[in-house]
């Protein structure tokens, strides 16, 4: 281990193993790529399941996010206003009080 390396960790006893993996062995490399391959897998059956769905539902997906839509729209707005404002209200309580906050 390198002395760069044992003055950063603050327990050096916590990464001093050896161990038989190596970075990147279940990669996969189609077209060039360096793909993890379980999440790349799960991450595009999730997507491509989902997108079939959609398409095979036209009807209930345009009901179901015709009804999202305006209501987050309409629930976070007010949520958002506050997180929005609690933001400038924190920086002048900060840079105004004796105190601080």
């Amino acid at each position: 281990m390198s002395e760069t390396k044992k003055m950063l960790d603050p327990d050096p006893r916590v990464w001093d193993f050896e161990t038989e993996y190596e970075l990147g062995q279940d990669n996969i490399r189609p077209f060039g790529l360096d793909i993890h391959n379980p999440v790349f897998v799960i991450s595009s059956v999730v997507i491509a399941g989902f997108v079939l769905i959609a398409l095979a539902n036209q009807e209930a997906t345009a009901s179901f996010f015709g009804w999202l839509r305006p209501w987050l729209t309409s629930t976070l707005t007010g949520s958002s206003s506050c997180r929005w404002m609690r933001s400038p209200c924190f920086v002048w309580r900060l840079s105004f009080c004796p105190s601080g906050p």
